[in-house]
């Protein structure tokens, strides 16, 4: 058996139901309560789901509560608290991010020099490992470099959208490529919904 998982982030189950999706749709869908304990506050906003506790909770079939990837942990990024707390703050990120831009300093040089990120699912058992040949294309709890984007907060609006779009093409090839491949499951998340939702729902007018 082979089982093929299209994971799209912020694909709205009303607007999927709403239209003739044949290719998405299957002969069962349902919707499911997200759990309270996924939810993050935010100003201005309200309560909305947090992409990587609710990953964590698909992946794992467990609770926050039962595999330990509270929202709190999952804001957290880095192992080192002095680094982390530098990277919360804002002047000092956009120095960072500038001299990146321009090319002072490669990207994730912490990481390139030793620093290690906080990973609180390293030694979590998800579905993923069940498989005996598995392609995954893009691993919602993964924190790799190769899926870096760039943010509208340091490189304006038309260059994040631009960034997310190259991303979203990247892995739409890899996973057209990977389908005539060796495996028992494909695994694919597709984020730039998400991504670009978060871009304009905080953009001005």
């Amino acid at each position: 058996m082979r089982l093929l998982i299209l994971a799209v982030d912020a694909l709205e189950y009303d607007f999927v139901k709403s239209r003739r999706f044949p290719f998405i749709k299957q002969r069962q869908y349902h919707r499911v309560e997200i759990p309270e304990e996924c939810l993050s506050y935010v100003e201005g906003i309200g309560y909305i789901p947090y992409t990587p506790v609710i990953w964590t909770t698909i992946l794992t079939g467990k609770t926050p509560k039962e595999h330990g990837v509270t929202i709190e942990v999952a804001k957290r990024h880095w192992k080192n608290p002095i680094l982390h707390r530098l990277e919360k703050t804002k002047p000092i990120k956009k120095i960072y991010v500038k001299m990146v831009e321009k090319k002072i300093l490669p990207a994730g040089i912490f990481e390139k020099i030793g620093f290690k990120k906080f990973n609180p699912i390293e030694n979590l058992e998800t579905l993923l490992d069940l498989a005996k040949n598995p392609i995954v294309i893009r691993n919602p709890m993964s924190m790799d470099l190769k899926w870096r984007v760039k943010t509208a907060e340091f490189f304006g609006f038309e260059e994040a959208v631009k960034s997310h779009i190259k991303n979203f093409m990247r892995v739409t090839k890899e996973t057209l490529n990977a389908v005539n491949k060796n495996w028992d499951l494909l695994f694919t998340y597709v984020k730039i919904l998400d991504n670009i939702g978060h871009i304009y729902w905080h953009r001005p007018n």
